[in-house]
């Protein structure tokens, strides 16, 4: 098929115009843009390749220094109070995850004492594990109902060496399940307060705009 050359040639010429205007030797260019970008002088972080040299943003003027965060510090956004319920929840669920890697603490220390009952420095890492498990009954408060587990794992740990891997590691394993089961059941709880909460607040903008 053979090629229009009056097409290519306009294509041609076409391109040429276009890049005159950024040529400084060429009648047609452009000249540049010699107006003042206005700058925000008392705030450092505004300096050169900020913000289009410096330029700042129209909801940002007015702005004194102190209204802005450090360069580079991350600020969080405000908390949502959703109530005593839900802080008590989260206050729990924090304290029966690290409640699970304690009581597998225990259960790893016997593992170890076990296999040398003469040796001393085994028996007493057993000791620290157990204590550091005791120390979430305050925590959790004397009648709950994990507190209840807590003391019968570190009673038994305390004891005779006879199947105490076994009686351990079966304490363990049904204590994490149980504590994995009511976490699950508590996050759904969760979910559903935040529900709650914004069906809540959509409710109060609704009446605030009648008012």
């Amino acid at each position: 098929m053979p090629v229009d050359l009056s097409i290519a040639a306009a294509r041609a010429q076409s391109d040429e115009a276009f890049r005159s205007q950024f040529d400084p030797e060429s009648k047609t260019h452009h000249g540049g843009d010699t107006r003042k970008v206005g700058v925000q002088e008392d705030y450092a972080s505004f300096g050169a390749g900020a913000f289009g040299g410096g330029k700042l943003p129209e909801g940002l003027k007015g702005m004194s220094l102190s209204e802005f965060p450090p360069e580079g510090e991350y600020v969080p956004p405000p908390k949502i109070e959703y109530g005593e319920e839900y802080d008590n929840i989260m206050a729990e669920r924090e304290h029966l995850n690290k409640l699970k890697a304690s009581i597998n603490k225990v259960n790893a220390s016997i593992g170890v004492m076990l296999t040398d009952l003469t040796n001393k420095d085994f028996a007493a890492k057993r000791d620290a594990a157990v204590a550091d498990l005791k120390a979430f009954i305050p925590k959790l408060g004397e009648d709950n109902q994990w507190s209840k587990e807590i003391a019968t794992i570190c009673d038994e740990a305390m004891g005779e060496a006879e199947d105490l891997a076994k009686k351990i590691h079966e304490m363990a394993n049904k204590t994490n399940r149980d504590v994995f089961a009511y976490n699950k059941k508590m996050l759904q709880r969760i979910k559903d307060i935040k529900k709650e909460y914004a069906a809540a607040q959509k409710a109060k903008k609704v009446a605030d705009s009648k008012e």
